[in-house]
């Protein structure tokens, strides 16, 4: 082989993927689901042997048709100053006899500082069947946002917009994962 052909081999290996940026890609690709990424972007780098804090809550809380504050579903600390890539998911069912809307929010806020955040809207349908099934609704949501110190990332969500007296709605499998990143570049696309 060529000094030239080594050359080139050796290039190329560096393009190689690293598995810390293959599952960012997939989260990322997860969490934000349909339309989302048509409203901006986000470039990250540094994320190899970054440190990820996560927390999660399977179990969940349940709503009563009654209640439609906003409860906090999961907070995830962030122990230290950085940039901070976050994503969440939460599962809404409605085991009621009347459709709801599910309104949910990430929000990253480190001190008094201004918070960033990303809110997502689902409709769930009534309870169906004759056994009374829950109607199911994933909401994934994503933030970035650069702590100036320690700081959370809370998940949040109420009921909003319900029909025919009220929903009871049940929130399970609630996630939060964040990444820490040398950089971040957050910008709005125009077009």
């Amino acid at each position: 082989m060529s000094k030239g052909d080594q050359m080139r081999l050796q290039s190329l290996s560096r393009l190689r993927p690293r598995p810390a940026g293959v599952i960012a890609v997939v989260a990322l690709s997860v969490a934000l689901g349909g339309t989302a990424a048509a409203t901006g972007y986000h470039v990250l780098s540094g994320a190899q042997g970054a440190p990820v804090y996560a927390v999660y809550n399977d179990s969940g809380k349940s709503v009563p048709p009654t209640d439609n504050s906003f409860h906090t579903l999961a907070t995830d600390t962030i122990p230290s100053a950085g940039n901070y890539w976050a994503v969440g998911k939460v599962s809404v069912s409605d085991s009621s006899s009347n459709p709801a809307r599910a309104l949910c929010t990430l929000t990253a806020r480190s001190g008094s500082g201004a918070a960033d955040f990303d809110t997502s809207v689902a409709t769930v349908d009534a309870a169906s069947g004759t056994n009374g099934s829950a109607n199911q609704a994933t909401i994934p949501l994503e933030v970035v946002h650069h702590f100036s110190g320690r700081g959370t990332i809370k998940l949040a969500c109420q009921q909003n917009g319900t029909s025919g007296g009220g929903a009871t709605l049940n929130y399970s499998y609630i996630k939060i994962i964040a990444t820490k990143a040398s950089s971040l570049s957050n910008r709005a696309v125009t077009h």
